[in-house]
């Protein structure tokens, strides 16, 4: 699915209408672009997000005869890569948001649950117990690795140092659009749990979720579902900003696991990094800007 066909060109039109707040059009497009597609299996869903499966509508090649070496996307956050920046410092998931995934959701399988096994707080850097149950649970894991807790799974490399295929548009981000749209539009809350439930629960990724929420909890149920499906994928930026929320990073005794010096809370009206400049070269030779 490396080609662009008429459903990436939905897919892309979804998801530009949700950041425009053009719920009318996001609904409609993100049905359209789903429809040849199925939500991915839990098998799938564990192979670690570097090859095409049946939910991807589009994605970039990525093969070991045509590779960007330290570049490339799984360079940076496979768990197996064999990039300092991966094996030192693995990409990990928020401790708060991790503790809202149910137990019993697939998806939390993904992440390297600390338990009651020991950690450095202060660096996430795991104990001998985790160290060695990260080892057995993801044998491909470099020998030089260095695992943490809440360290990610979900993305791995197909081949060294950080090859894989990159997805850009699936199925379940066309569900997610539908459900934020339909909230949007004041349709029956019963229409927006059906898509939710559909996205969790038919697909399998949580047999035991059922959404019954309304009003304000029913979009934080939206938000959160986002979070959890998307993670890792780059939808953070553009949700908080769309939802106008603040970001709020916390350190492990405030009940985070950001490192010290990363904790912070940055609101919209802070102006701080919620603007993308266009470069000027993009502008002096880029017509259609003006």
């Amino acid at each position: 699915n490396f080609q662009v066909n008429e459903d990436v060109a939905y897919a892309i039109y979804a998801r530009a209408a949700l950041n425009k707040q053009d719920y009318v059009n996001a609904e409609k497009y993100a049905v359209l672009a789903r429809k040849n597609y199925k939500l991915m299996s839990n098998a799938d869903y564990k192979n670690g997000f570097s090859t095409p499966n049946g939910e991807w509508i589009w994605s970039s090649y990525g093969a070991s005869d045509e590779t960007l070496y330290f570049y490339s996307f799984q360079s940076y956050i496979a768990y197996n890569s064999t990039a300092s920046a991966v094996r030192t410092t693995p990409k990990c998931i928020s401790r708060e948001l991790f503790d809202k995934i149910p137990t019993t959701d697939v998806r939390r399988d993904l992440f390297l649950d600390p338990k009651n096994e020991a950690y450095t707080t202060a660096t996430g850097i795991a104990g001998t117990a985790m160290k060695a149950r990260a080892f057995k649970l993801f044998p491909d894991l470099q020998a030089t690795a260095v695992p943490f807790a809440y360290m990610n799974f979900k993305f791995k490399a197909n081949d060294i140092p950080g090859i894989g295929h990159v997805n850009h548009f699936r199925a379940s981000e066309m569900y997610l659009i539908e459900a934020e749209a339909k909230f949007f539009q004041n349709k029956a809350a019963s229409e927006v749990q059906g898509v939710l439930n559909a996205l969790n629960a038919t697909s399998g990724r949580d047999v035991n979720y059922v959404c019954t929420k309304t009003g304000t909890d029913l979009l934080n149920e939206i938000k959160l579902y986002r979070a959890v499906e998307l993670w890792g994928e780059g939808f953070d930026w553009f949700d908080m900003k769309r939802w106008g929320d603040t970001i709020v990073r916390k350190d492990f005794a405030n009940g985070g696991n950001f490192l010290t010096s990363l904790v912070t809370t940055i609101k919209p009206e802070d102006k701080n990094k919620w603007t993308w400049a266009i470069p000027l070269r993009e502008s002096d030779y880029n017509k259609g800007l003006e």
